[in-house]
């Protein structure tokens, strides 16, 4: 390795872009060959040290390290570049989501960084802007720096926009399949750490609109591994609509169960009859009802009316005996516990 004026440092600077080496984005350049003339060296140094000198040397080699680790700023227009000769590659979609997420990351972005960029990118045709939006969405790092250096308002906004970004299109998104099923799983992972750590005002403000956002939020609700993480947070009307998506679902699998037990224990009386209202119009008891024999608590009781609890210990009759018929031992079981815990709420409660 050739070295410049003795002072150790490569005379090849290295591709920073983290783009592989078939796609560099900027080609290694060689460094002109330097010779040094030693007569004039004593002119060079005159009136410096020699630690003074080395402290120089030093610092060079400090910028040049933080040049390669990615550590010192780079323009937004340079980085945009780069995207941008990713999205223009002959990789695949998912290849390209994969190397832009990458690329994004090594750049130690800001919140700002990231809004002016997306903004930049926004000219771009409707598939390059999809793609762009699952690498923001799908990098944890990413979603990390919008939610620590961004308000809140302006973090819903962004969020808007990357999600506006991979909605469904007429004429068909590049990433489907089961591309999209391993760009969704970390996509609704990070989103759901969001909305964890969001405060509950932020929260369903941007899960009531009728936002690309909000409609991936409604989403990520009704998947207990996402939705366990914030279902708390949603207000009456908010977990009331969780519950109806999830009463679509039959038959609803246990762990649903037990999202919507949590859901369905922190509405408020009013919203807790009328959802149960809704759920007997719509011919759904029995299906809830079997969901939540394994969760049913006081805390799911609490509320109700009378008449509501009666029909509830009706339908754990109608589904005991169902059991019976069926011989499904641990489900009576089951029901006739639930029958047994009603009938002593309503003793309890409404003498």
């Amino acid at each position: 390795m050739g070295k410049v004026g003795g002072a150790g440092v490569p005379n090849t600077m290295p591709n920073v872009t983290g783009v592989n080496e078939d796609l560099a984005i900027d080609k290694p350049q060689q460094a002109p060959e330097q010779v040094v003339d030693v007569r004039q060296e004593p002119r060079k140094m005159e009136g410096k040290g020699s630690s003074a000198l080395r402290s120089d040397l030093a610092l060079q080699g400090s910028i040049l390290q933080a040049q390669v680790q990615g550590q010192l700023p780079t323009g937004i227009a340079d980085i945009q570049k780069g995207a941008e000769k990713i999205l223009d590659s002959k990789m695949n979609p998912e290849q390209k989501v994969a190397q832009l997420q990458k690329f994004l990351e090594g750049k130690n972005l800001s919140g700002a960084d990231i809004q002016q960029l997306l903004s930049n990118l926004s000219g771009r045709k409707q598939g390059d802007q999809e793609l762009t939006g699952y690498a923001l969405a799908k990098s944890r790092k990413i979603m990390e720096t919008i939610r620590k250096e961004l308000a809140e308002s302006d973090q819903v906004k962004l969020l808007n926009q990357i999600f506006d970004a991979t909605k469904t299109r007429q004429d068909g998104n590049l990433i489907q399949g089961d591309a999209f099923s391993r760009i969704d799983q970390d996509v609704s992972k990070n989103l759901g750490e969001w909305a964890r750590h969001i405060s509950p005002e932020t929260l369903n403000r941007a899960f009531d609109d009728k936002t690309q956002l909000g409609n991936q939020l409604q989403l990520i609700a009704q998947d207990p591994s996402n939705g366990l993480k914030f279902a708390f947070k949603l207000n009456d009307h908010n977990a009331s609509s969780v519950i109806d998506s999830i009463l679509h679902v039959s038959p609803i699998p246990e762990e649903q169960g037990l999202l919507l037990s949590g859901l369905f224990r922190r509405l408020g009386p009013e919203a807790k009859n009328k959802m149960f209202d809704a759920i007997q119009d719509n011919g759904d008891m029995p299906k809830f009802l079997e969901s939540q024999a394994k969760y049913l608590s006081k805390e799911s009781l609490d509320g109700l009316s009378k008449e509501n609890l009666n029909f509830m210990q009706t339908t754990y009759e109608q589904l005991a005996k169902a059991a019976e018929m069926k011989k499904e031992t641990k489900a009576l079981i089951l029901y006739q516990e639930k029958i047994l815990h009603l009938k002593g709420y309503l003793e309890n409660h409404f003498r």
